[in-house]
């Protein structure tokens, strides 16, 4: 799971290593710490089991998938997020990684463009996608 951090923090907030303006980054006060303090409070609180790393599913996001069957979305700006999911049924529970906090489940369908998750203000957003 640390691995899994380490590598998702890299993706959503990349910074200069050689440079000592990577120090001032990574500061608790910086918005890059926060988000990555965001996402490892989402991957702590999804279950991670058979989730891998899966590019191309979502653009602006990090996606860990079962592919297929679940994914865990982390998008480090709220907003729309199109994932490319089979047409189908989906339950939808969004995590708020700023709070701790896990939102209702909701039924969507996803169409042959896939599924568009909408959340709910800036920040960063987390949402897990099962098919039903």
């Amino acid at each position: 799971m640390l691995r899994l951090c380490v590598v998702a923090t890299l993706l959503t907030a990349p910074v200069a290593l050689a440079s000592d303006a990577a120090i001032r980054v990574w500061r608790p006060d910086t918005a890059a710490w926060v988000r990555a303090v965001g996402m490892a409070h989402f991957l702590e609180a999804i279950s991670g089991d058979g989730l891998r790393p899966t590019p191309g599913v979502a653009t602006g996001a990090f996606v860990l998938a079962e592919k297929n069957k679940r994914y865990a979305v982390y998008v480090p700006n709220g907003r729309r997020v199109n994932l490319k999911v089979p047409a189908g049924d989906w339950r939808v529970k969004v995590y708020n990684p700023r709070t701790g906090e896990w939102g209702k489940k909701t039924d969507e369908k996803a169409n042959d463009g896939g599924l568009t998750l909408k959340f709910a203000g800036d920040g960063d957003w987390g949402a897990m996608v099962v098919r039903d």
